[in-house]
């Protein structure tokens, strides 16, 4: 299927674009979340410093060659991520013994309606396939569905689809508050503009894989501490710093690795 693109988003010298590829059995659509840069001439320009926009038709020249993609950080990280939910009111761990079948709302009589072949995956309580959906939603092929037999390698694609969520990068303090009582000015040593004046920047989005996640978007770099204007923030490298799926969302997770459904926002 063709790439749909879903926002662009400049923050600094930083540029993000957003799309997916829908098609397949399932909801859930593979998504991306890539990192392009701003140079002195206002030219978006890839990891290697080309511009990375066709002017004349505001198209991406293909293959693009961003910084980072977040479809590709995940998959390299899948193992080893870090999601949280709410239960009760608290925030808890998204991890097989955090999660119950309760949580999720699943029932063992759903079996059939997910992918796992029965002479390689028999669930005989729901909390097995609770715990495969939740392995499954941290990017394990917790149903085998390249029928390798083989439920702890990564999935196709981890990042499901950016639709109607623009990404919104946190930085440095913004200015425009800088007279209001201990929010400024940055030459204050006790105000919050000093505190967090060169703290990282991270970009948040939500996806349709019900989770909201948080990118590494750069770093704050001094080269200089005795000039003045050489600063600069690096790209990042796109690794997801924690996500996080909320617990009104928390019933839908378990229709996310079924097949022949609906789609799911």
């Amino acid at each position: 299927a063709a790439n749909v693109p879903a926002s662009r988003t400049l923050f600094g010298d930083g540029f993000y674009t957003a799309y997916f590829a829908p098609g397949g059995r399932r909801s859930l659509w593979p998504g991306h979340l890539q990192a392009f840069r701003v140079d002195e001439t206002l030219t978006v320009v890839d990891a290697a410093d080309q511009p990375a926009i066709d002017p004349l038709t505001n198209l991406f020249y293909e293959p693009r060659n961003p910084y980072w993609d977040a479809f590709d950080t995940l998959i390299s990280d899948f193992n080893s991520r870090t999601i949280y939910t709410t239960k009760s009111g608290v925030r808890s761990a998204f991890t097989t013994s955090g999660i119950t079948a309760t949580d999720l709302g699943v029932a063992l009589s759903e079996e059939p309606q997910y992918p796992q072949d029965p002479l390689v995956i028999d669930f005989t309580t729901a909390e097995q396939l609770a715990d495969a959906i939740v392995n499954f939603t941290h990017g394990f092929d917790a149903f085998d569905e390249d029928e390798d037999g083989d439920t702890t390698d990564v999935r196709e694609f981890v990042l499901g689809d950016i639709f109607h969520s623009t990404p919104l990068a946190i930085g440095p303090p913004l200015s425009y508050l800088r007279n209001e009582t201990g929010y400024g000015p940055a030459s204050l040593t006790n105000t919050f503009m000093y505190t967090y004046k060169h703290r990282d920047r991270v970009m948040y989005v939500g996806a349709n894989d019900g989770m909201l996640h948080a990118f590494s978007a750069g770093s704050f770099v001094d080269p200089s501490p005795s000039v003045t204007g050489d600063e600069y923030y690096t790209p990042g490298d796109g690794h997801e710093r924690f996500a996080y799926i909320p617990a009104a969302v928390l019933p839908k997770i378990k229709d996310l690795p079924k097949w022949d459904q609906g789609k799911i926002y």
